[in-house]
């Protein structure tokens, strides 16, 4: 089933069918909450400065950066993060790695090769998008740890400690409710109902995936899709039921204001990019108009 990831929030755990867009300008510092070329702010719905979220950042055990997967924008505001929360010592946890790869500190030239030596799918991810991250990683010296399932994962019998984990950490009725929905809209209104349970299973699967390597790693920085990052049914509604101990902070990166606030204890919101129809592919798949 083709995956389109045409909902605001909701970014699919596969890639691979990510809309490929023009390179955006490099994100600039934000030195308030309406500087006009790297977004707004919020902290819990309230407009913020850069000095203040990077000081609540670093507060967090585990911290969750989500995006949407094709904006670079997105990826510079992460990248500019991994450099000012470096004195705080977080481990870098990466959706675009499966567990348990990982990715060592290496020369520039050697980025791509060792990538894919850890997994990477370079065209599912629309390399080069993901550069400014390797580049700060390497420049820091930090390792990326593989935290996401890859389909075969996910065709055999799922991991019993992963089934386990999920048991311990039930959706509410409402959390399942909008992962449907987000599910149908990210599949462009085309995916047959039959299919959403088992669609809802693979995300929370990786949900899970992604939690168990989050608090392993703690404290840790964990670069995901914002469909990942959400509280209610993402990675910190997992490590919140199954770790309470834990300081879990979730950041949402975004191109509109949100309407639920509780969505992400923060948001950075960025201008929205121009894309092509992202459903014109899954038109043409299903025959439809």
């Amino acid at each position: 089933m083709l995956v389109c990831g045409a909902s605001l929030l909701h970014q699919p755990a596969d890639a691979t069918n990510v809309t490929n867009v023009p390179n955006a300008p490099n994100a600039t510092v934000a030195t308030d909450a309406t500087d006009a070329a790297a977004g707004h702010i919020e902290i819990g719905g309230q407009p913020a400065t850069q000095a203040q979220l990077i000081a609540f950042l670093k507060t967090a055990d585990v911290l969750l950066l989500g995006e949407f997967h094709d904006n670079p924008q997105h990826h510079d505001l992460r990248a500019m993060l991994l450099r000012l929360l470096s004195e705080r010592g977080f481990q870098v946890v990466v959706e675009h790695l499966n567990a348990p790869e990982k990715m060592t500190p290496g020369s520039p030239e050697t980025q791509l090769r060792r990538l894919e030596a850890a997994g990477f799918d370079q065209k599912g991810w629309r390399w080069p998008i993901h550069k400014p991250l390797i580049d700060t990683s390497d420049a820091l010296g930090l390792d990326l740890w593989g935290a996401n399932l890859g389909r075969e994962q996910l065709r055999n019998p799922p991991p019993a400690n992963l089934l386990e984990i999920l048991n311990r950490a039930p959706l509410s009725r409402g959390a399942q409710t909008r992962l449907d929905e987000d599910l149908r809209v990210g599949h462009c209104g085309m995916l047959p109902e039959e299919h959403i349970g088992s669609i809802r299973s693979a995300q929370r699967l990786r949900d899970a995936s992604m939690a168990v390597v989050a608090q392993q790693r703690a404290p840790s920085i964990v670069l995901l899709g914002n469909g990942h990052a959400r509280k209610d049914y993402g990675v910190p509604q997992v490590l919140r039921a199954t770790h309470p101990a834990l300081r879990v902070i979730s950041v949402g990166f975004i191109e509109a204001p949100l309407k639920d606030t509780t969505t992400f204890d923060a948001t950075w919101q960025t201008p929205r990019l121009e894309r092509p129809d992202p459903c014109e592919e899954l038109r043409k798949q299903f025959k439809r108009p």
